[in-house]
């Protein structure tokens, strides 16, 4: 039996950490000439061309010498222009050919939405961070380390569907008073597909010191703007946050005094973590070197006598997750890199079949062959996880090495059948 893919087949695969969710219901897979498939209600049925009658080619009136003389999804085949394998033409679903030959097929990859909370408080601007790990080197702001970190981990990750809440907002003020602590109701960046870009036009850039980066820690109200925006996304979807932090929260909303507002910790922020995660909606939280000690009792716009690093593990252990504390750049960038695998997985849902087509399978701007599952771990490609839903008609498609790494850059894979033609 001829097995080639002629059409183009657009079909949302819903990736959510730890579960694969069901494809778009519009998705469909034409089938090759003569192969058969089955209704809604059961009865059989075969394509345009009956496998006893069905022709190698449709022959049209256009003579050719090359295959560049003929329209986009046609080949030159014994002089004249053809359709190959006698595929029928419909512009509405041939796609851009490769080569002027083939038709593809993309699977596009549906990631979870993710929104990252930016502390941008005064002391991301003023305090000293180690950014490359090396002692030897000037040491820059821990606004420009997190700055770089996430920087190079939105553009690795850019097929994420990301968005973005500033704590406090850019209009936030370096004084001693509720301006520190303004949050925006909706976030800068809503969470949306490669919304990686958009978070990077938003923040302010990594030189930047007072009053760009100013003001307090409105950590509470920040997650309540995150879960809000949040709670406004199809469940379907996996929906996290992750949360990016020097330091403890103030801004309490019931503050009546400026020295309840900054000098007293928010203990609500744990309720208002608790409150996502029992939504459905983790909450990541990495620190940028925090310290396992009390903060001094001062009048310095920071809450008092507050554990940084216990505090903040409690809102990680609220949230459902554990604290990453980051000593210096290399570290930051590490503990984002382990978000990767549980945000954007590398396997996808495919319907049932495709991957036994003679096809060549792209991700990104590279191809890829298939491997073995045993060597995924240690070798480019991709490979078959071995299960089939029957009840979804899907089986799982896993990227491995490179292959993993353009899916989390490209959100995409494309499958084109393979050369030479005609079949």
């Amino acid at each position: 039996m001829m097995r080639r893919l002629y059409l183009l087949l657009t079909a949302a695969v819903l990736l959510s950490a730890g579960c694969l969710s069901e494809p778009a219901e519009t998705a469909t897979l034409a089938l090759p000439p003569g192969a058969s498939s089955t209704t809604d209600d059961g009865a059989s049925s075969t394509t345009a061309a009956d496998s006893d009658t069905a022709t190698e080619t449709t022959t049209t009136d256009h003579p050719c010498v090359v295959d560049e003389d003929c329209d986009d999804v046609e080949i030159c085949h014994e002089g004249a222009c053809t359709f190959p394998c006698g595929a029928p033409y419909d512009p509405g679903l041939a796609a851009a050919p490769l080569g002027a030959r083939t038709s593809q097929a993309i699977i596009e990859v549906d990631t979870p939405r993710v929104v990252f909370i930016v502390d941008k408080s005064g002391t991301m601007g003023s305090e000293p961070f180690d950014d490359d790990g090396d002692p030897q080197t000037a040491a820059t702001t821990r606004w420009a380390g997190l700055h770089a970190a996430l920087s190079g981990f939105l553009e690795a990750n850019a097929a994420l569907h990301a968005g973005l809440v500033l704590a406090p907002s850019l209009e936030a003020v370096p004084e001693y008073n509720a301006g520190a602590c303004l949050i925006e109701p909706v976030p800068y960046v809503k969470a949306q597909r490669y919304g990686a870009y958009a978070i990077l036009d938003a923040l302010p850039p990594a030189d930047a010191t007072s009053p760009a980066i100013a003001g307090a820690t409105p950590t509470r109200a920040a997650i309540e703007a995150a879960h809000a925006h949040l709670a406004e996304v199809d469940p379907s979807h996996a929906r996290v946050i992750v949360l990016l932090t020097d330091g403890a929260a103030n801004c309490a909303a019931e503050a009546v005094e400026p020295t309840e507002l900054f000098e007293v910790y928010d203990e609500a922020v744990v309720d208002a973590v608790a409150d996502a995660s029992a939504a459905g909606i983790p909450t990541h939280v990495i620190a940028l070197d925090v310290a396992d000690a009390p903060t001094p009792a001062e009048l310095d716009g920071l809450p008092d006598g507050v554990n940084l690093y216990a505090a903040l593990s409690e809102l990680a252990v609220a949230g459902g997750t554990e604290l990453a504390n980051a000593g210096d750049g290399p570290a930051l960038a590490a503990a984002l890199a382990e978000l990767a695998p549980i945000i954007i997985p590398c396997a996808a849902a495919v319907p049932a079949g495709l991957l036994d087509l003679d096809l060549v399978v792209s991700v990104g701007a590279s191809t890829y062959d298939e491997i073995a599952p045993e060597d995924c771990a240690t070798a480019d490609g991709w490979s078959r996880a071995g299960d089939v839903d029957e009840d979804e008609g899907t089986e799982t498609m896993l990227l491995c090495g490179q292959a993993c790494a353009d899916l989390r850059s490209s959100g995409e894979i494309s499958f084109y059948p393979a050369l030479p033609w005609p079949c």
